[in-house]
C-alpha cells in the first residue's frame, strides 16, 4: 500500500496486519516533526594565514551543465552563496556507483592546513554490542546530513570554491573537509544525547540504527 499526498511516498509492506497498518497510516498523516535547535556550527582554523586559491578547473561542457544545475539548487536552498573570498578550491564531477554524477569540491590542499578536530566518532564494536539482544532494526540514512550544520560566518570564506563562471562559499557544512565528520557527530550527539545514552538510537555519522526487542 502506498500513501502519498504530495509529500514523500510511504510504502507499507503487505505483511503488516490491518491493525498495525491503521496505526502507521494515522501516524504518517498526523505526525509533525519536532524542531530542536542546538548551537553547533562548523568552525575552521588553519595552521597559517596564507590563502589557497585555485583557478577554475577546465571541465567538459556536459559537466559544466551539471555543475551549474547543482550550484543553482544549492543557492536556491541556502546551502551556498556568492562570495569574493581570497580562498578557492576547485570543483570536480565524479561518478557514483549508480553512474549518476555528483558535484564535489576538491579540498585536499585546504585539508593539509586544517587544525584537527579531535571529537571522537562512535566505536563500531560498542554499537554492535548494543544490537545483540535486538530482533527488530530500523535503519535511517539522513539525507544530506552535513547540510543540517551551519558554517560559522567567519569560517565561510575557507569553504569557497570556483566554477567556470563564478565563486561561492558554503553556508551549510560541505562534504570533503577533514574536520566535518567530528563536527557532525558533535551535532548528532547534541540532538539525540538522551536517546543515545539509553541505546535507543545508535548513530554513526548520517546512518542511524534504532534497535528493538519486539
Amino acid at each position: 500500500m502506498t500513501i502519498s499526498d504530495g509529500s514523500p511516498t510511504f510504502v507499507i509492506g503487505p505483511n503488516v496486519s490491518q491493525h498495525n497498518r491503521a496505526e502507521v497510516e494515522q501516524l504518517l498523516s498526523t505526525y509533525t516533526p519536532k524542531k530542536k535547535t542546538v548551537n553547533i556550527e562548523l568552525y575552521i582554523a588553519l595552521t597559517d594565514e596564507e590563502p589557497i586559491f585555485h583557478k577554475p578547473r577546465r571541465l567538459p561542457f556536459a559537466e559544466r551543465d551539471i555543475v551549474d544545475a547543482q550550484v543553482d539548487e544549492w543557492v536556491k536552498n541556502g546551502i551556498v552563496e556568492p562570495c569574493s573570498s581570497p580562498y578557492a578550491s576547485q570543483v570536480v564531477v565524479v561518478k557514483k556507483k549508480d553512474r549518476k554524477s555528483r558535484v564535489c569540491i576538491d579540498y585536499r590542499r585546504l585539508n593539509r592546513k586544517l587544525i584537527k578536530d579531535n571529537y571522537p566518532l562512535p566505536l563500531i564494536d560498542d554499537i554492535l554490542d548494543c544490537l545483540q539482544n535486538a530482533k527488530i532494526f530500523t535503519t535511517l540514512d539522513l539525507k544530506n546530513g552535513f547540510f543540517h550544520v551551519a558554517v560559522n560566518e567567519r569560517s565561510r570564506k575557507f569553504t569557497s570554491f570556483v566554477t567556470h563562471n563564478d565563486q561561492y562559499q558554503f553556508r551549510r557544512m560541505p562534504f570533503g573537509l577533514s574536520t566535518c565528520p567530528s563536527t557532525f557527530m558533535r551535532y548528532i550527539n547534541a540532538n539525540f544525547r538522551h536517546l543515545i545514552s539509553k541505546s535507543i538510537v545508535l548513530p554513526y555519522m548520517d546512518d542511524v540504527v534504532i534497535p528493538a526487542a519486539n
